[in-house]
């Protein structure tokens, strides 16, 4: 049996396609991969013309003008809504556990900030059984419009699994030279390795915005804090 493999760019959501077009060259072959509202999927490479269509879980030939010894259905099973890019392999019987690349954004007012040792911010909500969310990284925007923080005994911004007592699951940023600035700056938070754990603890949980140390002051601030945060959602498989 050959095995077909498309270099395609998927946008799937409970098996129900909209509008997506994906152009990828190959040396001087070039080729074409689309679908339409009515769940179908079509492949257009020279004098090759393939289209696909999707019921339940599986994926029908139903025209095929140039290709030979192909499958004509192939049983597909998707994880939820999810995304599919790179190169893909698909066989009969072929089974997809895909991950999300997500972003997320979350703007911390004035007060959110002053608070943030108190009450950590969610930058992700959970999402779902047997879903865990690894970060990629996180964007900050720190908006000057009045009144910096006075830093006091406050330390280090970092993401955490649940809430401020929760596993780290980026490295720490100073807030020295962020919150007590009087300018508009920006800054990063890195992704950092989370060690070995129960599955139960960072399974199904948010990702937050925490502070250590103790919270800002700064009666006249206005300044707020805007964090984008990358991430991929996996299924845990337990």
């Amino acid at each position: 049996m050959k095995k077909l493999v498309l270099v395609v760019l998927l946008v799937m959501s409970n098996m129900s396609f909209g509008a997506m077009y994906a152009r990828e060259l190959n040396g001087a072959k070039g080729f074409d991969v689309t679908n339409d509202a009515a769940n179908a999927m079509y492949w257009n490479a020279l004098n090759e013309t393939l289209i696909w269509t999707f019921t339940s879980n599986t994926m029908t030939l139903s025209t095929n003008s140039g290709v030979t010894n192909l499958t004509t259905a192939i049983p597909v099973t998707f994880s939820g809504g999810a995304t599919l890019s790179g190169t893909n392999t698909m066989a009969s019987g072929a089974t997809l556990g895909v991950s999300k690349i997500c972003t997320a954004t979350v703007t911390l007012t004035a007060t959110q900030i002053k608070a943030l040792y108190t009450t950590a911010i969610p930058i992700v909500g959970a999402q779902g059984t047997h879903t865990t969310i690894e970060v990629l990284g996180c964007s900050l925007f720190y908006n000057y419009s009045g009144g910096a923080c006075t830093i006091g005994s406050a330390t280090n911004l970092a993401l955490k699994y649940v809430d401020k007592s929760g596993t780290a699951c980026s490295g720490t940023l100073a807030v020295t030279g962020l919150l007590d600035q009087t300018v508009d700056l920006s800054a990063k938070l890195l992704p950092a390795a989370v060690a070995a754990s129960a599955v139960a603890i960072n399974e199904n949980v948010p990702v937050c915005l925490t502070l250590a140390g103790a919270d800002v002051t700064g009666a006249a601030t206005t300044s707020t804090l805007t964090c984008t945060i990358t991430y991929v959602v996996h299924n845990t498989g337990f």
